[in-house]
């Protein structure tokens, strides 16, 4: 079974490790991940659209990620981001070559969704980990794969009901379908409460983010609808998915009710 454990600092390894490098190499990285998508962003053009409203999410998500670099430990924060850009090429390459979106700069992918995913995954699994702290349920196996079967059976009906079963080509079918079977591994293997805390953040964020970059202009759907619904549950297999390989690779994440509130939660 897999041990779930916190990638926060204990205040034994934690003292070390944040006077040394790897506070500074956290820093370092998400500062580095922030002034790439700034970069994209003006070399996308997306100066002209004006889009506060992105930018104020962008910049809350940047917030994210930095207090997630100055309070995790190293391999986890690193882990983190580096898995979720893999993914993040992958995904949006598969959606953008069918043309289930369009981004403004017209790249497949376009570089300024593939370093945003970076600092909104980092929010979500902020979020989640807060929210953890109030829902703490600690059953394990059937109990939470019913969680991604709902998010299967949402997007499949959604695909369908909006039209975009004609739309998706072969590699965003595999990419779901890996997806799915990712999203069931890690939710049988991790405690419900907070598999349902990375549902509920993912949902929130994603249908909120999906929403704001449509209506400003900085991609736009299929049907030029103001928000793909099934996309919103697409985002919930997206960040179990990326939770599942870094789980593959030894890298655990969230935190009990007890740590959620001896940091204040």
């Amino acid at each position: 079974m897999v041990q779930f454990k916190s990638p926060m600092r204990s205040d034994e390894d934690g003292a070390g490790n944040a006077k040394g490098g790897g506070r500074i190499l956290n820093l370092a990285m998400a500062f580095a991940l922030i002034c790439v998508n700034l970069v994209a962003f003006l070399v996308g053009g997306y100066q002209a659209l004006r889009p506060f409203l992105f930018l104020a999410g962008l910049g809350c998500a940047s917030a994210a990620t930095l207090w997630m670099a100055s309070r995790w430990r190293t391999p986890e924060f690193l882990g983190l981001l580096g898995v979720t850009i893999v993914v993040a090429i992958l995904d949006e390459y598969a959606h953008t070559s069918a043309g289930v979106f369009t981004y403004f700069d017209k790249g497949t992918p376009s570089p300024l969704a593939v370093s945003g995913w970076g600092l909104f995954v980092a929010l979500i699994v902020v979020g989640a980990t807060y929210c953890h702290g109030f829902l703490s349920l600690k059953h394990r196996g059937r109990f939470g794969v019913g969680l991604p079967l709902v998010s299967v059976i949402m997007v499949a009906v959604l695909v369908w009901a909006e039209g975009y079963s004609e739309v998706m080509g072969w590699p965003v079918i595999l990419g779901y379908g890996l997806m799915s079977l990712a999203s069931l591994y890690y939710c049988y293997t991790h405690p419900v409460g907070w598999c349902l805390c990375v549902m509920a953040c993912g949902l929130a964020l994603g249908a909120s983010m999906e929403y704001l970059g449509s209506f400003e202009g900085l991609w736009s759907f299929h049907f030029d609808e103001p928000l793909c619904l099934f996309m919103i549950f697409v985002w919930a297999l997206r960040v179990w998915t990326v939770l599942a390989v870094c789980c593959l690779l030894g890298l655990e994440f969230g935190r009990d009710g007890h740590a959620a509130r001896d940091l204040g939660c």
